[in-house]
C-alpha cells in the first residue's frame, strides 16, 4: 500500500443497477448495464488519518476531506476556490415555519456561482489523474459553467 493509497478509502466502484463491481483506475462512464456508478470505500483503513482533529487543521476547503473524494494524487486536485461556503442562519424563515432554526448554504460563493463546482471540480480532477484530455456532458446550465471552468484550469477541452 504507498502514501497515496493510505491517504484515500475508496477502493472500488459499483454499479448503481447490478452490484456489479467495477474497476475504478480506468476512465468509465457508466456500467456494463448502462447504470451511474458509485465510488465505495474501505472507511477502516483511514481511520487513522481522517479523524476530527487532523480535518479540521486541514485547508478551509472541500479537499480537506480527501480520504473520502475519489481524487488520489494531490498533484491532479484542481482548487478554484471551491467548498467551505458560508451557513447563513435563516431565523425570520424558522420563526414562519414555527422551528427552532433553519440553515441556507449560500453555494452561489463557488467560483462559477452553483453547488455543481464541487461536484464538476472533482470529476475533471479525477479524469486528470486517469489521463483523460477532454470531458463531455450535456448541461444546459450551471453544470456546464463549472465543467468549463475546471476543465479550463486543468487544461483539459471541454465539450
Amino acid at each position: 500500500m504507498t502514501d497515496q493509497d493510505r491517504l484515500h478509502g475508496a477502493t472500488h466502484l459499483e454499479c448503481t443497477g447490478t452490484g456489479e463491481k467495477v474497476e475504478s483506475e480506468k476512465l468509465i462512464g457508466l456500467s456494463a448495464a448502462g447504470k451511474p456508478l458509485f465510488a465505495r470505500y474501505d472507511l477502516d483503513r483511514i481511520t487513522s488519518s481522517f479523524t476530527r482533529e487532523s480535518v479540521t487543521c486541514r485547508s478551509a476547503d472541500l479537499w480537506r476531506y480527501q480520504e473520502v473524494l475519489p481524487v488520489r494524487s494531490r498533484a491532479s486536485q484542481i482548487r478554484l476556490g471551491e467548498g467551505w461556503t458560508p451557513l447563513i442562519d435563516a431565523h425570520r424563515t424558522a420563526d414562519r415555519m414555527g422551528i427552532r432554526r433553519v440553515w441556507v448554504k449560500d453555494e452561489g460563493q463557488n467560483p462559477t456561482g452553483s453547488f455543481k463546482d464541487r461536484g464538476l471540480c472533482l470529476a475533471v480532477s479525477r479524469a486528470l489523474e486517469l489521463g483523460a484530455e477532454e470531458i463531455a456532458l450535456p448541461s444546459a446550465g450551471n453544470a456546464g459553467s463549472a465543467a468549463a471552468a475546471y476543465a479550463a484550469a486543468a487544461g483539459l477541452r471541454a465539450h
